[in-house]
């Protein structure tokens, strides 16, 4: 009865009330901090937009073309957010992804093999900062999709 009128989700009831609480939490501290040092991205109502956004202010601060603009993804080797001092100039740490069928190896920076009869593992903070595509170096990186649920 609850899911008719809340935003898709996969999760039960008891699952989704601790999320909205935790997205709630966020937003508020949001509005009444400021923006977070790192960004629980799964709380996002549509984390589509804010990766948008952060090109979009970046391009803007630092007059470059939006069609000419891209985002770089780096895997760091944080887990909690509480190790994050201090917030990117541009860009964001996001928090709250998972690797499912594979594992981050922090020690090798690297995807590898998943352990024995673990599916899904979370991944470390990773550091999202909009850059100009033509400055853009994909040598030894792969293009991977981020799939919300």
């Amino acid at each position: 009865m609850w899911a008719v009128i809340a935003p898709p989700t996969e999760k039960n009831l008891v699952n989704w009330i601790e999320h909205f609480e935790n997205r709630n939490k966020q937003y508020k501290d949001w509005v009444d901090i400021g923006e977070p040092k790192v960004m629980w991205l799964s709380g996002l109502s549509i984390p589509e937009s804010f990766l948008t956004a952060l090109i979009q202010t970046t391009c803007r601060i630092n007059n470059w073309a939006l069609d000419k603009s891209d985002m770089f993804t780096t895997v760091t080797k944080h887990y909690d957010a509480k190790e994050i001092t201090k917030k990117l100039e541009h860009g964001t740490y996001v928090r709250g992804l998972y690797i499912e069928g594979a594992r981050w190896n922090s020690e090798e920076d690297s995807l590898d093999y998943q352990k024995p009869k673990i599916l899904v593992e979370q991944m470390p903070l990773v550091q999202i900062v909009p850059i100009e595509a033509n400055k853009l170096k994909l040598r030894g990186t792969m293009r991977v999709p981020v799939y919300t649920t």
